[in-house]
């Protein structure tokens, strides 16, 4: 989604939308390195900024899209947290 902000966002935002995906990145990064909670961290993080999104801060996009976007990530942190604690346990 990134280049599409880049392309069609208003310059206003670029700045802070390319930050937060360096920050996200950063993080999703870490975790391949340290630990996959930083994964998991990310993930959920990036629905939050979701929902951020849906309350005005960053480009304004579709509300159907940022708050599906949000609702999948969150699954996913879900899902993520439980297999890794199931993987944990055994």
């Amino acid at each position: 989604m990134l280049p599409t902000y880049f392309i069609f966002g208003d310059s206003n935002f670029k700045r802070q939308e390319l930050f937060i995906a360096l920050v996200l990145a950063a993080i999703g990064i870490s975790g391949i390195i340290y630990s996959p909670w930083l994964i998991i961290v990310g993930v959920f993080l990036h629905g939050t900024w979701d929902i951020l999104k849906h309350y005005g801060l960053g480009t304004p996009f579709f509300s159907w899209y940022v708050l599906g976007c949000a609702a999948v990530d969150w699954t996913y942190a879900g899902a993520l947290t439980f297999y890794h604690l199931q993987g944990m346990a055994t």
